[in-house]
């Protein structure tokens, strides 16, 4: 954040302008994602985990543990995750969410969006 360094994504889109470091200061507040370490998590951090995951609900209750059981043994390879990347199951950064009130996503994407404005008044209408 000092620095200006850019990584992933976000580095691709500025090298393509020919930059190699964001050249402006940041005047905006910047939050940094929950770090969670899966061996110190709970079974309800799981149960809340494998929740959010889409027909979760829908499945039999036998497989619903199976589906735990695998989202426990994944999460265990990991040292740490960052909480709200792993619960909404996106891929890195930059991504654009766009939430309700209720906090739903209403649209994600994933990588460098050159011009929000047609997708912000899309969703504004």
């Amino acid at each position: 954040m000092e620095t200006g360094e850019l990584i992933g994504e976000t580095r691709a889109a500025f090298a393509r302008q020919n930059l190699q470091h964001y050249p402006y200061a940041l005047e905006f507040p910047v939050a940094f994602d929950r770090l969670q370490v899966p061996a110190e998590m709970s079974d309800a951090d799981f149960t809340e985990l494998a929740a959010t995951q889409p027909g979760f609900a829908s499945l039999a209750q036998a497989d619903q543990k199976q589906f735990m059981d695998r989202i426990r043994e994944r999460c265990l390879r990991h040292p740490a995750l960052a909480w709200t990347f792993t619960s909404n199951a996106l891929p890195g950064t930059p991504t654009w969410l766009v939430l309700n009130d209720s906090s739903e996503i209403l649209y994600s994407a994933f990588g460098h969006l050159e011009d929000t404005g047609p997708l912000t008044r899309a969703l504004l209408d």
